[in-house]
């Protein structure tokens, strides 16, 4: 009876043992697989969350830069303001000239709403330093007066958001 075949004949609940291993080793992928894409979807929403805050923070600071942009501008027309006034006392009036007008570029590069300024008087100025020309005279006073007083129009408009 040594030789007497088995009664299942190498069968596991009626299959063969290939087709067991093969449905086992299918449920255990299906199993992973759902494993994997329960883990997946862990992290998604802190991500989106993160990804969300990330893209108002880039926001608040693209705002940010175009407020310090304008401030710069504002800035520097009036820095070269003040540097023409030099220049007239020095009688270097081409200088002066270069730079009230290089000024008057500044201010129109401006965006007076992101610095919550008057537009008028923004354009106001700009226009007047865009006209204003320093003349070769004896007496100056009067062409620095008038350069002054624009430039502390310029200083009090842009001192309202200091």
């Amino acid at each position: 009876m040594a030789d007497s075949p088995r009664p299942n004949g190498g069968q596991v609940f009626g299959l063969s043992k290939r087709a067991v291993f093969g449905a086992l080793g299918l449920v255990g992928i299906l199993v992973l697989l759902g494993v994997g894409i329960a883990i997946g979807r862990g992290p998604v929403p802190e991500l989106r969350e993160s990804a969300r805050e990330a893209r108002l923070a880039e926001a608040a600071a693209l705002e940010r830069a175009g407020s310090l942009e304008n401030r710069l501008q504002g800035e520097q027309a009036l820095t070269l303001l003040y540097r023409a006034l030099l220049d007239v006392d020095a009688r270097n009036f081409g200088t002066a000239n270069e730079r009230v007008r290089t000024s008057a570029v500044r201010l129109g590069e401006m965006d007076p709403a992101a610095l919550d300024l008057d537009p008028e008087e923004l354009e106001t100025i700009r226009a007047d330093l865009s006209t204003f020309d320093i003349r070769v005279a004896e007496d100056l006073a009067v062409q620095r007066d008038r350069l002054t007083a624009l430039a502390e129009r310029l200083n009090n408009l842009l001192g309202e958001t200091r």
